[in-house]
């Protein structure tokens, strides 16, 4: 697994920048908007916003084309629902790259946050890279999840909707190539201090928040350089890159943590 969220490389300058779509700065927007302002705070404390964006995700990838799926589990007597879009690869025998995001947000104890920036950030560019996606073949089968569940008090539990799907997809026998967590993507501060680190790593890594993060399992480092180098492809946009033990405290705080777990990549 590797996960991005917002945590500057020197392997290699920036490669030009891809075109950018014309809308999609405003669509970017539109997803956190919709997340964040008009549903709001959307967690199983308040499971009708939750239902909400989950409807609204549905919604989005049905647009884009996408035949769309609702696992569903039950947490305290309320059903859940990771939503799953599905674009088959021309290989079916190719291992699959899941692309996911969590859609709830933090409710525990005094803290209630809209989560603009975790997760209707990474949600957003989700629902478009699915969207440019849909008309591109593919040789390996691409699958687009919105988690739910991942915010605590479900933090590393088995109520997490990324544990449920990882776990059930370990007795299905899929074989995964590769998942990619969305989390955190819209901060961005130039700030001196106003980004931190877990215990032993902050002395190498900058401490402004102007970058993105990839991040990953050591004994799958062998992921990160294709991941950040198609990344810098894309946009010049300065990106850091990790491949780390998972007991590093905080390195293993998404949803990749469920895949870690089931020893997927």
């Amino acid at each position: 697994m590797v996960t991005t969220f917002g945590w500057r490389g020197a392997f290699s300058p920036p490669a030009p920048v891809s075109p950018v779509v014309p809308d999609q700065p405003a669509r970017l927007q539109m997803h956190v908007t919709k997340l964040a302002r008009d549903i709001g705070v959307r967690n199983l404390q308040h499971p009708k916003q939750l239902r909400e964006a989950a409807e609204y995700i549905t919604m989005q990838f049905k647009d884009a084309g996408y035949p769309v799926e609702c696992e569903e589990y039950t947490t305290l007597k309320i059903t859940s629902c990771n939503v799953v879009a599905t674009k088959r690869g021309r290989d079916a025998t190719h291992p699959m790259v899941i692309i996911g995001a969590h859609y709830d947000t933090l409710d525990y104890k005094s803290h209630e946050t809209p989560g603009a920036d975790d997760n209707a950030s990474g949600v957003a560019v989700m629902l478009e890279v699915a969207k440019r996606v849909a008309p591109m073949s593919t040789e390996a089968t691409v699958r687009f999840i919105a988690f739910t569940n991942e915010e605590p008090p479900y933090f590393h539990t088995e109520a997490m909707g990324s544990r449920v799907y990882a776990r059930a997809a370990k007795k299905r026998g899929e074989q995964i190539k590769l998942m990619l967590s969305l989390d955190a993507v819209g901060y961005y501060s130039s700030r001196w201090g106003s980004q931190r680190y877990p215990p032993i790593l902050g002395p190498f890594y900058p401490n402004r928040g102007d970058f993105l993060g990839v991040i990953t399992g050591y004994k799958w480092q062998s992921l990160l350089k294709p991941v950040v180098h198609a990344f810098r492809r894309g946009t010049n946009l300065p990106v850091e890159m990790i491949a780390t033990p998972q007991f590093i405290e905080g390195t293993d705080f998404s949803d990749h943590w469920s895949f870690w777990v089931e020893g997927y990549p």
